[in-house]
């Protein structure tokens, strides 16, 4: 039965393991719509020169605009960061916490929150993670204009497929905030760098988040 359940485990970790997933999108609010920002977050050691982003705006219903995410290296357990180019300095001043980290500037994440984007291993373009579904997003439940969407924790994703109970969303949460606008600044308010999971795996090992029989 051990055998078994370490085998199942084993399994376990190499199909959700090592991938980029999706963990939160900000849609702010300074002047002209900005800052822009997508979060990833390397679970396990990932080698992002094996994947791509893309997007859908405007209600396109065709995947485009590819970004590679080959220039983040190799990451373990670890946040990334996309920013549209010319918002680098804006996102700067508004997410302080974030000036020594791992920062992609891409003309992919100039999207609006009611807009999706995806990751796709580039060797046969299949979906590694998804944020939204359908046509254009207005007014749908995963809509965060002027705002933020954060994937609860515990929440893998990988699948390929968006679902909706993995989320949060805060449409119109950053209205009037920043510090372009004399009030908080959108990083006190985000959160960003704080999505966590305590899915089970194995380590060093030994097997993580489980409990074991005794000894006999």
């Amino acid at each position: 039965y051990i055998f078994t359940l370490l085998i199942t485990l084993c399994l376990t970790g190499v199909s959700f393991g090592q991938s980029p997933v999706i963990t939160a999108l900000v849609d702010a609010t300074c002047s002209g719509g900005v800052p822009k920002m997508l979060e990833i977050y390397a679970e396990g050691t990932v080698d992002f020169s094996l994947y791509s982003l893309e997007n859908q705006t405007n209600g396109n219903t065709t995947w485009g605009n590819s970004q590679s995410l080959a220039d983040f290296g190799v990451v373990t357990d670890e946040f990334v960061y996309l920013v549209k180019n010319s918002d680098l300095a804006v996102f700067n001043a508004e997410f302080p916490s974030l000036s020594s980290a791992n920062i992609l500037v891409s003309n992919t994440v100039n999207y609006n929150g009611d807009d999706k984007v995806r990751i796709i291993l580039d060797s046969d373009s299949s979906v590694i993670d998804q944020y939204g579904t359908g046509g254009d997003g207005s007014g749908t439940a995963w809509e965060y204009t002027n705002g933020f969407a954060k994937r609860n924790n515990n929440t893998m994703g990988n699948s390929g497929d968006f679902t909706l109970a993995n989320w949060s969303f805060s449409k119109g949460a950053l209205s009037g905030l920043g510090s372009c606008n004399s009030a908080a600044t959108f990083g006190s308010v985000v959160l960003v760098g704080s999505y966590t999971n305590a899915t089970a795996s194995i380590s060093n090992n030994a097997i993580a988040d489980f409990s074991t029989y005794p000894n006999p």
